[in-house]
């Protein structure tokens, strides 16, 4: 396991270093993965604590509810055995039970004569009930109630008399069955009423008419409640039938299930299937792809305001999302079997995937829970035709961003925008990816690698196309800025900083894309997709490097004065350091505060670079001269100065390690000739690839040496030189030098 572990390590550092200008990438890749490896620690310890409290909940449940059934098999027992020790207890018990059995008999009949007497009586009320119902015209239905638990109790006793009519001849059946008749037409009256109320749920919640769905709700809770003890009841007499013999209530039970939870949802949905209906009438079944909001409306009173009129055990949102989901799937499987055409194919996949986005965001149903499958997973036959118009698509919209964005950026009509982490940034990075990942995630849900792995390709092109539009604007505007900046607007530099924080976050933005696609896929595509995108990733950080890289020559346009004095007379004495550490300071702030802090981290490093570079390159300055030991003191002067300020931003010893260079320059500056030899090795075997024309210049600006001298020495560095170059090696700073 360990090997295997080790041989992914290995080929996935492979994967990211492919080339020797890879390792300076190092720093980024460093913080980009203690960035994920933060997030999925805290995304770990999460997730085990909740399975860990879930778990112990469930447990102790599991214990709670082991400990009261026991409880309640203990209790049983005790009655049971109480019942059966008090016969034994009491003198003519058997007599007794008699007796009290004709009393309950007797009283049943005298109860059941009363209720017949009444139950006339008791339907003209429920008859007078209705009919002003019906007169109400704000369609309250205030005797809702009062009209079910007449009706309720009064099919109670028809259940009862029936069950009772059960003993007797086929006669007194008829006559009682003729006798509930009119029972029989007022429930029938009341039912189709109450079910045409609820085929409009909806609209009375509009029409803030809750309290009548509140007694719709209560009535028909108080059915269900019923229904569950009669099964329960049903249940123990057929499966428990020594226990339930013992028990008066379970052999009693007369009612039948009425079911008016089921109705309501039957009656809710044929009122979305006429709905449906409704809204196709006279434009067919694609008008939904038009006209859809309603779907979501509906959904999202029912969420809001329905959710809290009725039980929550209804799960009221499951049951009409079920409702509107497979009214949506019959309506696209419509559509599909009329065999559109490509464009409307195109339309069926964007409503598509704007159902479930709507579904999952606004409604907050999950995915999985929207079943069956919209289009049956035909997708990728449509996809198919929808990745024909992608790569058109795509290049459309990078072409009018580049236009849009090429504007914005050479304009610089206003400043650039500032995120919440106080860094610039352009618009265009994040409307660029909101635009790949839409038909990424639309390819995606495809379920097909190839069309995925198609996209991904065309996307990752875009990408590089545009980077080679931003490198090559870049350059135009940073040329005009140095030739003549007079012609141009200002703001080049705030721009440039939000362009490198931009290629930051595309970065960023890809290696999640690569990251969320890699385990969607298998190994077949996932490798040409995670390749391409890598591709993408080196080529932002690239431009982002190339934007560093600028803003750094724009800091040294600036300073073309002070460093164009330096070993001159001017410089003897004067104050050219002084001006470019102030430069430095200047340009830092705005760096440091508006830049991406790993891009700053890079730019402070090669700052330091461009600096030493310029320097020692400062030695070829046109009327360059050396005097000792006043030239001496004003280098070290410089390196006082420059020291002191780098050291704020990088740590003294490697700081240290940098500037050895020009410790090493001004030994060779200062040396007699006699050790000019060992000093110039030592300089070699760190810097082995000095140019040799640093050296002539640096022999001709020593004033102690005369032209023999001069001549000899440089002769030895030609030849040591020669010597150096036959051994390949890894270039220094010294390779940076340029003779200008």
């Amino acid at each position: 396991m360990n090997r295997e572990y080790s041989s992914l390590s290995v080929q996935r550092v492979g994967e990211l270093l492919r080339q020797p200008d890879d390792l300076d990438k190092i720093g980024l890749l460093k913080a980009r993965f203690l960035r994920e490896k933060v997030a999925v620690e805290a995304q770990l310890k999460a997730g085990v604590k909740t399975q860990l409290d879930t778990t112990q909940s469930g447990l102790d449940e599991l214990d709670g509810s082991h400990k009261h059934l026991l409880a309640i098999r203990e209790e049983m027992m005790k009655i049971d055995k109480l019942c059966a020790e008090s016969q034994l207890m009491v003198k003519d018990f058997p007599l007794i039970r008699r007796i009290s059995k004709i009393h309950r008999n007797f009283a049943a009949v005298q109860d059941m004569v009363t209720q017949l007497e009444e139950m006339h009586t008791n339907l003209d009320t429920v008859q007078a009930l209705l009919i002003e119902d019906d007169d109400d015209e704000e369609l309250k239905m205030s005797n809702l109630l009062a009209i079910h638990f007449i009706i309720s109790r009064l099919q109670g006793f028809q259940n009862d008399a029936r069950q009772q009519a059960l003993k007797t001849d086929e006669s007194i059946q008829k006559t009682l069955d003729r006798y509930f008749e009119r029972l029989d037409e007022m429930t029938d009256i009341f039912h189709d009423k109450l079910w045409k109320i609820c085929l409009y749920i909806l609209d009375l919640i509009r029409d803030n008419n809750t309290s009548l769905v509140v007694r719709i709700a209560k009535i028909i809770d108080v059915e269900e409640r019923n229904d569950e003890k009669a099964l329960a009841l049903q249940d123990a007499r057929s499966n428990h039938r020594e226990l339930a013999s013992k028990f008066s209530v379970v052999q009693s039970v007369t009612r039948l299930v009425r079911h008016y939870k089921q109705k309501f949802f039957e009656a809710i949905n044929t009122s979305i299937c006429t709905k449906f209906v409704d809204q196709a009438n006279g434009g067919g079944h694609s008008v939904l792809l038009d006209n859809y909001d309603w779907i979501f409306d509906d959904l999202t009173l029912v969420r809001d305001r329905l959710t809290h009129l009725v039980p929550s055990t209804w799960n009221i949102v499951d049951e009409y999302v079920k409702f509107y989901h497979t009214n949506v799937y019959n309506i696209l499987n419509a559509l599909l079997a009329a065999e559109p055409d490509a464009a409307t194919n195109l339309r069926i996949l964007e409503w598509t995937k704007m159902y479930y986005s709507t579904m999952t965001k606004e409604i907050r149903i999950p995915k999985s829970q929207l079943e069956p499958k919209l289009l049956d997973g035909k997708e990728s036959q449509l996809m198919d035709d929808y990745l024909q118009l992608i790569v058109s698509k795509v290049e459309e919209w990078m072409s009018n961003l580049a236009v849009s964005a090429t504007k914005e950026f050479t304009a610089r009509t206003e400043p650039p925008e500032i995120d919440g982490d106080n860094l610039y940034g352009m618009q265009g990075a994040v409307i660029m990816f909101q635009m790949i990942s839409q038909q990424i995630d639309v390819a995606l849900d495809s379920g097909q690698g190839k069309i995925l792995a198609s996209v991904v390709h065309e996307s990752v092109s875009a990408m590089k196309k545009r980077q080679e539009g931003w490198q090559t604007l870049l350059l135009s505007e940073v040329e005009k800025q140095i030739e003549t900046p007079q012609e141009i607007p200002p703001g080049l530099v705030e721009y440039i900083i939000a362009l490198a924080n931009d290629q930051i976050r595309n970065a960023d933005y890809t290696e999640a894309i690569s990251t969320r696609l890699g385990p969607l896929v298998s190994q077949k595509y996932a490798t040409p997709i995670t390749e391409s995108l890598s591709g993408a990733i080196d080529g932002f950080l690239d431009l982002a490097k190339d934007c560093v890289s600028v803003l750094i020559r724009l800091v040294f346009n600036d300073l073309k004065v002070p460093f164009s004095s330096i070993f001159t007379s001017t410089w003897h004495g004067g104050n050219d350091m002084t001006l470019v550490v102030s430069t430095f300071q200047e340009y830092l702030v705005d760096f440091n505060a508006h830049l991406n802090e790993t891009l700053s981290e890079i730019l402070i490093e090669d700052l330091l670079q461009m600096f030493l570079v310029n320097y020692v390159t400062a030695i070829h300055n046109k009327g360059a001269k050396f005097t000792i030991p006043q030239g001496l003191e004003q280098i070290r002067e410089d390196v006082r100065q420059a020291f002191l300020f780098f050291v704020d931003y990088i740590p003294s010893e490697n700081l240290q390690y940098h500037f050895e260079i020009v410790e090493s320059i001004l030994t060779l500056l200062s040396v007699p000739k006699e050790g000019f030899f060992v000093n110039f090795d030592r300089l070699t075997e760190k810097y082995w690839d000095t140019p040799v024309w640093i050296m002539e210049d640096l022999l001709k600006i020593r004033e102690d040496l005369d032209k023999g001298g001069r001549k000899d020495l440089l002769e030895y560095v030609r030849r040591r030189r020669k010597d150096l170059d036959q051994v390949a090696r890894e270039e220094t700073i010294m390779a940076r030098l340029v003779k200008t």
